[in-house]
């Protein structure tokens, strides 16, 4: 069997993602040099947000039944194109607000369920190239951070080089080639999920809806992991984009750019990390790797804030969390691909996803809140507290070991059977 299939996915993503986090940066950098408001540039990104949390917490019933090579090759155009939009408006001096707000929330609409496309088409595709759920896992969230970390830096120099709308530009042709290597490399044969056998055919779209949380919700090592993942989601939010900006500022390390300095730091660990697990993760322990890569890989990255000023340690420390933590990711990955039965990967995944990324906004809220009422070293180590007091608990959770049952075919996902506590 032909691993070009899998290969493929994993290309399309990093394509993607570099994308994505390529037009992150340049597109708020094109609001607030040609606005100056602060207020405008959070509406468009909140304007991209939303909708793109919320179809991708709604759609993993179509993709299910339509399939993640149809729906990424539909809709990751569509949100090329939106951006495209905005590079012609803003060519031509036609940007409006309204229209911006439009053309990204868009963007966000489409990017939702094309991502979850994108990650439903991996598991199948690693099936058909007999690869492990594992190194499937780590090569596929690895080449994602790989497209997070070039992304940025990539919009930086085309901003630099020419100007934001160029930055838009490229981004959206990204989106577009990602796309095109799905259709055109991916057969139809090695995409389809011919797992277990679909039971809910003539289901409703809500009703196959509510099976993709009801499958996550009745197995305890899935549910504990998605909880555990909301939680730590909003300690890391919290941590990036409020304690380490304040620490910062009022340390006189140098600003942004000491953040951008422990932030690519810790982005380098991590992908260091995820590829270390993806090649390790198959003769590990699980719950070892999991449970020890959240306690280790979280708590010291916001403790170490109240212990020193000097940037490179911050940094050191950083970098060595991402390395722990990142080594997490293929078993996470693979947890979720052997878990569920092979007809329902979309919703699952939508529904893990969504619960994941519940917490990202209210850390910053939250820290802010904390920072401004009590100061932020009684604030750091508050959220140092939390985060040891939340990655500790799963050590008591019983049925956690289960996490180390792997099925006997490679890259297969387990029978219905096997969920459950």
């Amino acid at each position: 069997m032909s691993r070009r299939p899998f290969v493929a996915v994993v290309v399309a993503g990093a394509l993607g993602t570099t994308g994505v986090s390529a037009s992150g940066v340049a597109v708020p950098w094109l609001v607030l040099t040609t606005t100056g408001s602060a207020a405008q540039t959070g509406l468009v990104a909140f304007a991209e947000m939303a909708p793109y949390v919320l179809l991708q917490a709604l759609s993993g019933p179509w993709v299910d039944r339509r399939g993640g090579r149809v729906v990424n090759g539909v809709l990751a155009p569509v949100a090329a194109l939106a951006l495209l939009a905005v590079v012609a408006l803003a060519a031509a001096n036609a940007l409006a607000p309204p229209l911006l707000l439009a053309l990204m929330a868009v963007t966000g609409a489409a990017r939702g369920p094309a991502e979850i496309a994108v990650a439903a088409l991996a598991p199948a595709t690693a099936r058909h190239g007999s690869i492990s759920t594992e190194r499937a896992a780590g090569l596929a969230t690895s080449t994602n951070r790989l497209g997070y970390l070039v992304g940025p830096p990539l919009a930086g120099v085309l901003i630099g080089w020419a100007d934001a709308v160029t930055a838009i530009a490229v981004a959206a042709g990204l989106l577009a080639v990602s796309a095109t290597v799905v259709v055109v490399l991916v057969p139809a044969r090695s995409a389809r999920a011919d797992g277990a056998p679909t039971t809910d055919e003539g289901a409703s779209y809500l009703a196959r809806l509510r099976t993709g949380y009801a499958l996550l919700v009745r197995d305890r090592v899935l549910l504990t992991l998605a909880v555990l993942i909301t939680g730590t989601n909003l300690l890391s939010a919290a941590e990036a984009s409020l304690l380490l900006p304040v620490w910062a500022s009022r340390s006189g390390t140098g600003g942004a750019g000491t953040v951008g300095l422990v932030l690519g730091a810790g982005g380098v660990g991590a992908l260091a990390g995820n590829l270390l697990g993806t090649w390790l993760a198959p003769r590990m322990p699980r719950r070892a790797v999991v449970l020890g890569g959240f306690l280790l890989g979280g708590p010291p990255s916001v403790a170490v804030l109240a212990l020193t000023d000097a940037p490179g340690v911050v940094a050191a420390v950083a970098a060595a969390c991402g390395l722990v933590g990142g080594a997490i990711n293929p078993v996470l990955g693979a947890l979720q691909y052997e878990r569920v039965p092979a007809h329902a990967i979309a919703r699952v995944l939508a529904a893990v996803r969504a619960t994941a990324w519940a917490g990202i906004p209210l850390g910053p809220l939250l820290a802010g809140l904390l920072v401004d009422t009590t100061g932020l070293l009684t604030a750091v180590w508050t959220c140092t507290a939390v985060y040891l007091v939340l990655t500790l608990t799963p050590f008591a959770v019983r049925g956690l070991a289960d996490m180390d049952r792997r099925p006997d075919v490679a890259a297969g996902a387990t029978s219905p059977a096997h969920h459950g506590p």
